[in-house]
């Protein structure tokens, strides 16, 4: 019998989700990224509450932080798949679109390498509900937060590596409301500036 504990972020992972939100995350650049600024695109990877998750972001900067710190300093949208365990020990697939405001506060180690910490709220779409041992998610609008911290390196600071605690839940709209939480891993790339 496998194990409901498994990561799904091992060989048995289905690359052909990966790919397809992968894709769909790109295509909402290529469609909009001309008039950006700095636009970035990444993948967080996490685990929590015996469930598993990989999630494609398109951020674009807000230019209006730039001149007002109680601006989001990115806007962020993403398309995720989950794989979380059941009640009677098996894994379902669910699927997830969101859009979430990023807090961030910057500063610079050298001139190609800064530190970050970030905060967002954010709301999410899924697929699915989810009700296992774990957590608790009985409908399928959910409210995201999370706190995270990280480097920006590379030439022009293009690159992102970091690290984000994750909750989501739904604010009590329905019960029971026990909401899941995650730590993820984040990458992320320029592509226009």
């Amino acid at each position: 019998m496998p194990d409901p504990h498994a990561s799904v972020i091992s060989p048995s992972f289905d690359v052909l989700r990966l790919v397809a939100t992968t894709t769909l995350s790109l295509l909402l650049v290529v469609c909009g990224s001309s008039a950006l600024a700095d636009t970035r695109v990444g993948v967080f990877a996490g685990t929590g509450a015996g469930a598993d998750m990989v999630r494609t972001v398109v951020r674009i900067e807000s230019e209006r932080a730039k001149t007002n710190p109680l601006w989001p300093a990115y806007w962020q949208f993403g398309v995720g798949y989950w794989r979380v365990p059941e009640r009677i020990g098996s894994r379902t697939d669910l699927y997830e679109a969101s859009f979430t405001q990023i807090y961030r506060f910057a500063r610079p180690l050298n001139g190609s390498t800064a530190w970050y910490v970030e905060a967002g709220l954010g709301a999410h779409l899924l697929s699915r509900t989810v009700n296992n041992q774990h957590a608790t998610l009985p409908n399928a609008f959910q409210f995201g937060s999370h706190i995270g911290a990280g480097l920006a390196f590379g030439p022009q600071r293009q690159f992102e590596l970091g690290i984000a605690a994750q909750h989501l839940s739904n604010a009590r709209i329905k019960q029971p409301n026990r909401g899941i939480n995650f730590v993820q891993l984040f990458v992320s790339w320029r592509i226009a500036d």
